[in-house]
């Protein structure tokens, strides 16, 4: 089963983004079209970018290529990306998108690494976290700034909801 998640930022008129990976992403912004929300599509949101050789490898194949050390600066399989280039990347488009849209509601649709990384781009969490977070599939997780999103020094966010699913 695919994971599915919402972080929602600024209050205002509303806009779907999600990555365009396969699956979950245009599941997302297809059903964005049909409630006639605007969506856009960024593959900045998506989860690990694993290598073309990974492609369709289950996650026990995946690990078949581990290499030694694997963790925040160097990766876990040969050719992958690393944590911190995931949260970088990821950081970076969720900051784009509140700049963007700031003033308004923007659902972003993604994975658990997705709301993971808005810890470290909103939360101002370091790479390695002291702690864990667990995301429930179609959880919400909401972050709120009245604040100019992307301004010097961060501004401060605030965590509303974190891993909320309908009871």
């Amino acid at each position: 089963m695919t994971a599915r998640h919402r972080l929602v930022l600024p209050a205002g008129e509303t806009t779907v983004c999600c990555c365009n990976a396969a699956g979950l992403m245009p599941w997302a912004c297809s059903r964005a079209a049909a409630l006639a929300v605007p969506s856009d599509q960024d593959c900045r949101l998506c989860t690990w970018h694993v290598p073309d050789y990974a492609d369709g490898l289950s996650h026990a194949e995946l690990r078949e290529h581990a290499i030694t050390g694997g963790g925040v600066f160097r990766p876990f399989e040969r050719d992958n990306e690393t944590w911190a280039e995931l949260v970088i990347r990821g950081s970076r488009a969720v900051l784009d998108i509140a700049e963007r849209h700031e003033g308004s509601t923007v659902i972003i649709v993604g994975h658990s690494e997705t709301v993971e990384m808005s810890f470290h781009a909103l939360g101002l969490l370091p790479l390695y976290r002291s702690c864990d977070l667990t995301v429930a599939p179609a959880s919400v997780t909401e972050w709120q700034t009245n604040e100019t999103p992307t301004a010097w020094p961060p501004p401060r966010w605030t965590l509303t909801r974190f891993n909320q699913t309908a009871a």
